[in-house]
This record gives structure tokens, sequence and C-alpha cells, in this order.
């Protein structure tokens, strides 16, 4: 009775196994197609370029000024 219980149950994993490899594959796939692929669809449509990879020879420099960040700024932050 043991040995058909432990062969039902690991049949039951296996197929427990596969069925949660192909849905990984289709969750994952749908969020990469609905979340890259869209956003860059939108992009593409109105020219956007997120990483601004233009050189500009008459640039001194590329580097990008930010706010100083002081002490006082880490005090009551919530």
């Amino acid at each position: 009775m043991i040995k058909i219980i432990k062969s039902f149950w690991n049949g039951f994993l296996k197929v427990g196994k596969k069925i949660g490899e192909f849905n990984s594959r289709v969750l994952l796939s749908v969020v990469y197609i609905l979340g890259i692929g869209f956003s860059a669809l939108i992009a593409k449509t109105f020219r956007k370029h997120f990483l601004e990879l233009k050189l500009e020879p008459e640039k001194e420099s590329y580097w990008a000024e930010r706010k100083e960040i002081s002490l006082e700024d880490f005090k009551r932050s919530f």
C-alpha cells in the first residue's frame, strides 16, 4: 500500500514540476512582452532615448551635476 502511495506521490510531483516549468515560462514571457516590449514600442513611437548615448564633440564633459546632500536631508525622511 505504501509503495502505491509513494509512486502516486512521485508521479504527482513530476507532473507538478512540468506544470510549474510551463507556467513560469508563460508568465515570464507575458511580463517581458508587456513590460519591456510595450515600453520599447512607446519609446520608439515618441523617439525617446533613455540612455542618451549620443556623443557631442562640443561638450567638455558628460558629467551630470547633482544636488548637494546634507545630513539634515536624512533627518525625518518619512
